[in-house]
């Protein structure tokens, strides 16, 4: 019984702090759209880094169900993790990039190519 009381807390766990992740992501992606004034380059990037992190935290919030039985779908699921996982690690990499690329040269932007790259890295 103590087993499947731990297993059930880490269900729920695992529910919560996805429906926390894609809060904050959701929170972040509606702000670049609703005010263009805080636009920047950086933020460009932490939008897309956003959009991986609610792909990893919807991984997280669809974990509980017997629905994931279905071959297909467990499937799709394991792909929406790897993929969301992996995205967001290497999109915080360029964000670090970006960051260190504008303190090293001020003022100066990163080539429009730089962002291309990124998308071509990232996903």
């Amino acid at each position: 019984a103590v087993l499947w009381n731990a297993m059930e807390l880490q269900d729920w766990l695992f529910v919560v702090s996805g429906t926390l992740g894609s809060l904050g992501a959701l929170s972040i992606i509606l702000l670049y759209i609703f005010a263009p004034s805080t636009r920047s380059e950086s933020r460009q990037i932490l939008l897309w880094l956003s959009i991986a992190d609610l792909l990893q935290s919807t991984f997280f919030c669809v974990y509980l169900g017997d629905w994931l039985r279905d071959e297909q779908i467990c499937l799709i699921h394991s792909v929406l993790g790897i993929v969301g996982a992996a995205s967001s690690f290497l999109w915080t990499a360029c964000l670090a990039y970006n960051v260190n690329y504008s303190v090293r040269y001020p003022g100066l932007p990163m080539s429009p190519w730089t962002l291309f790259f990124f998308h071509i890295l990232c996903w």
